[in-house]
């Protein structure tokens, strides 16, 4: 991979107030552990001593360094950097200003700057350094996995949405996916305006666009998962929303009923998309969801088990009984099935855990419902 930007002058590997025993054990690293280092997108897949050792030393006093080394010319030295520099280590505002330079000059093809764009939204920002963040996030000409994180994560709220609704305007799939992912960290406050938006493109010709939407706005996939396009850094967590399964009063029910009408259609497809079978689990147990949206989603499940192609019957019947144990009697109807029989069996023998988290979600709703009882009674 040709390195994005080149080390302004004095900085990376070269700067003179490099921490000399810190560039040694780096130098190490590239050279006792180029089988670990991927040359497709510079970052440490296998093991490596070397790399193990550096990450378990006492860095006390190697940030001016690791800051340095944000601005190497090479990818792999850059990652090294930002991951050995402590996440919400409460930097210096020169430190911040040098992070977000090393950011901005790191904006073509490159393995780091999703992860240095996550590192520095981590950190309090002073306003004039926010509205530099804003300003990447809402510039297209920014790669979109940095304008993604920066949406899906910055809890800096105001210039976040920001960020989103500029991603939103867009026409790209990628840009959308990473909006969808933005709406569910901002979801409060733009309740109406995050649920209009996964419902437009539950439907997406972009699968990964389709997959993000279906799960957000039904709880199908409760997790906001945002990496680098050019290496398999990520960040995966729970931001918000309806996708919050159990922990929020959050729903969308005229695009829930618009999804379920789309799901429906699907039934004719030769395989039913996953994540649609995932969300009528998610629908016909959430505690927002109307008695006719669960009783709808638990009708259009057993069509699926019973008139879809092998694939979506299969998956259709272990979604039904995971979400809901007590339909395992309905399941035993098709134990003599020639493609169903073995996955009774299956069930058979994890309906146990299965029936342990069922028991965990009603016991989540029962606390919210509780809570959200007590809330209205409260002057």
């Amino acid at each position: 991979m040709t390195a994005s930007s080149a080390a302004p002058v004095g900085q990376g590997m070269a700067a003179p107030d490099n921490d000399p025993a810190l560039v040694d054990a780096i130098k190490t690293v590239l050279r006792t552990c180029k089988e670990a280092l991927d040359q497709k997108n510079k970052f440490l897949h296998a093991k490596c001593d070397a790399w193990d050792q550096l990450k378990a030393r006492d860095r006390k006093g190697a940030r001016r360094t690791l800051l340095n080394l944000m601005f190497d010319a090479d990818p792999a030295v850059r990652r090294m950097a930002t991951d050995l520099f402590d996440s919400r280590s409460d930097a210096s505002a020169e430190e911040l200003k040098r992070m977000l330079l090393a950011l901005e000059s790191d904006l073509g093809p490159s393995p780091t700057n999703a992860g240095l764009a996550k590192l520095l939204i981590d950190e309090s920002l002073a306003p004039e350094l926010a509205d530099r963040v804003l300003a990447l996030g809402r510039a297209r000409t920014t790669p979109t996995d940095v304008r993604g994180v920066i949406a899906a994560w910055w809890e800096d709220f105001e210039r976040g949405y920001e960020v989103t609704t500029s991603l939103a305007a867009e026409s790209s799939p990628d840009a959308l996916a990473a909006a969808a992912h933005g709406y569910a960290h901002h979801f409060k406050g733009h309740e109406a305006e995050a649920c209009a938006f996964w419902g437009r493109h539950v439907a997406a010709d972009d699968e990964k666009l389709r997959q993000i939407a279906v799960g957000h706005l039904s709880g199908a996939e409760a997790a906001n998962h945002t990496g680098d396009t050019e290496s398999d850094w990520y960040v995966r967590g729970y931001r918000g929303g309806p996708s919050d399964h159990g922990t929020e009063a959050d729903w969308c029910p005229l695009e829930i009923d618009g999804l379920l009408s789309t799901i429906e259609k699907d039934l004719t497809s030769d395989v039913i998309f996953k994540t649609y079978l995932d969300a009528l689990g998610s629908i016909a147990t959430h505690l927002m969801s109307t008695d006719e949206q669960k009783k709808r989603s638990i009708a259009i499940l057993k069509q699926a088990v019973e008139k879809a192609a092998p694939e979506s019957r299969r998956r259709a019947l272990k979604v039904l009984v995971w979400w809901i144990p007590a339909e395992l009697s309905y399941a035993n109807r098709f134990a003599k099935d020639a493609i169903l029989g073995s996955d009774v069996t299956w069930l058979h023998e994890n309906i146990k855990g299965y029936r342990e988290e069922a028991k965990a979600r009603a016991e989540r709703w029962a606390t919210l419902k509780k809570t959200l009882e007590e809330e209205k009674k409260t002057p």
